[in-house]
């Protein structure tokens, strides 16, 4: 896995001292912007690790042109760090860009079969708005770590 190295002490700390401005939470992490493009994911459960570890497994198993890269990841899948993407409003820029009618027309989709087949991602996760972000005026999958699939 040819993941940058990251300082998650300092990460931490920065976390601690309440230097890291709040994005946003769901049930299982929060969400922190850590001024350089990136946020950090915090798991706040068993299910945030979980998640996060998801994540890390998949888009480096896959490199898929409609996922948000990650960074870099903690020894404990407590962190992990992801390109920020830019919060969307509608699915407007998203069926425009990959060229789709609807979102069933996208998630049908080879690319997005397989994130639901091989990972078993919740296909009810990849058609909320929230999951999106846009990264380089592109819009990109910026959550999807909630699946199905037993991790070790």
């Amino acid at each position: 896995m040819n993941l940058k190295t990251y300082d998650f002490e300092k990460m931490i700390l920065n976390l601690q001292q309440g230097r890291l401005r709040f994005i946003g939470a769901g049930s299982s992490r929060r969400v922190y912007d850590i001024g350089d493009g990136y946020v950090v994911k915090a798991a706040k459960n068993y299910r945030g690790l979980k998640q996060n570890r998801m994540e890390y497994m998949v888009f480096n198993n896959e490199k898929s042109r409609i996922l948000a890269p990650v960074l870099a990841i903690s020894e404990d899948n407590r962190f992990l760090i992801m390109r920020k993407g830019e919060r969307l409003n509608s699915f407007y820029p998203v069926l425009q860009y990959y060229n789709a009618k609807n979102m069933k027309e996208l998630t049908n989709e080879p690319q997005f079969m397989v994130l639901k087949n091989k990972y078993l991602l919740a296909g009810g996760d990849l058609v909320r708005i929230s999951s999106w972000g846009v990264v380089n005026e592109v819009p990109l999958l910026i959550d999807y770590g909630f699946s199905h699939m037993k991790l070790n």
